[in-house]
């Protein structure tokens, strides 16, 4: 009885934080890391509720493991009907903090394969969109929980090794180093955004789902203090994204700060040449118009973090994606 009554309190406990968060970021006593416990076990459960052989039609994921970084491998999902006389485009997909301290085996489905799998219409159609277009690589990042909330420059740290991992891709599976896409949530949303400043490969489009482009902590902090790094957080270059498609998803009452500084992104962005995002609601838009904005944000009418569930589950962000190409430095657009 008494233990019941313990976890009653903290079950109690738990929502109030978080929903007071979600209230008022101003509370005293609310840190970062405490809002993002809900988050990291959200994501887990989306992740590992699906740990089998997807379709007996598709090719098997691929296993990679590394030693000596903090990428301590990576998964390779090949499309249906693989085969190397064709050149096959690319999606790279980050994961969030939630994964960090979960080994290799535990994002085998991560992120749009899972969402594919849930598919089991007859059509198919998110399904055979995912697995029959795209080579999907998944790497594992490793960290601690309590490196919240000072996360944001983990996954670009390792660029060169996301650098090699496309090239093995691009030379040992016909990978399309035209059709290079990045893609992820939370964490790894900060690293869809970031990670085209780094890579020396090409990128021809990206979808950050609920990822703050980090480096607006600048002017107003939110970490505690006794957290606060010795290494300055990255600013923000919008440069890139004056050629580069962007499709970003977040929740309207998204209690992370992720909102506010995805705002700021946007802004310096539209700067750059006056052409506006193409704001929307949805990611299943009514007709196909949204194919010929190379800027979308999407801020869909909800409270909470997951914003990926919506978006991955969406057949028109990987249409939108397969009509860009990087040709000989310019972003080209095929329907």
């Amino acid at each position: 009885m008494k233990q019941m009554k313990i976890k009653t309190l903290f079950l109690v406990l738990t929502i109030a934080i978080t929903f007071g968060y979600s209230c008022s970021q101003s509370q005293s006593g609310k840190t970062v890391g405490e809002v993002a416990e809900n988050i990291v076990e959200k994501e887990k459960k989306d992740t590992v509720d699906i740990f089998y052989d997807l379709n007996a039609n598709e090719t098997l994921p691929l296993k990679f493991e590394l030693t000596g970084g903090n990428i301590d491998g990576y998964w390779i999902r090949l499309p249906y009907n693989y085969n190397k006389q064709k050149l096959w485009p690319i999606m790279v997909y980050f994961h969030g903090a939630g994964l960090l301290e979960t080994d290799l085996d535990s994002i085998r489905n991560a992120g749009p394969a899972i969402y594919a799998a849930r598919d089991t219409s007859q059509a198919g159609d998110l399904r055979n969109q995912i697995f029959s277009n795209f080579i999907i690589i998944t790497p594992h990042l490793k960290g601690t929980g309590e490196e919240y909330p000072l996360l944001w420059p983990s996954w670009t740290k390792e660029f060169k090794t996301i650098d090699a991992i496309l090239d093995t891709v691009l030379n040992n599976y016909s990978g399309n180093k035209e059709k290079i896409y990045l893609t992820g949530l939370s964490l790894g949303g900060a690293a869809s955004w970031l990670m085209p400043n780094y890579l020396k490969t090409p990128i021809a489009a990206i979808v950050p789902v609920c990822g703050s482009p980090a480096g607006y902590y600048g002017k107003s902090d939110p970490r505690p203090k006794e957290k606060t790094s010795t290494e300055p957080f990255e600013m923000f270059n919008a440069v890139p994204f004056k050629t580069i498609p962007a499709w970003n998803t977040c929740n309207a009452r998204d209690g992370w700060p992720t909102r506010v500084f995805q705002q700021f992104a946007i802004k310096e962005i539209e700067a750059l040449d006056n052409e506006k995002f193409l704001r929307l609601s949805t990611v299943k838009p009514i007709d196909t118009k949204y194919l010929e904005h190379k800027r979308i944000f999407t801020s869909f009418d909800k409270s909470g973090h997951d914003a990926w569930t919506e978006t991955y589950s969406s057949i028109h962000i990987y249409k939108w994606l397969l009509t860009y190409s990087k040709r000989n430095g310019e972003i080209i657009q095929e329907f």
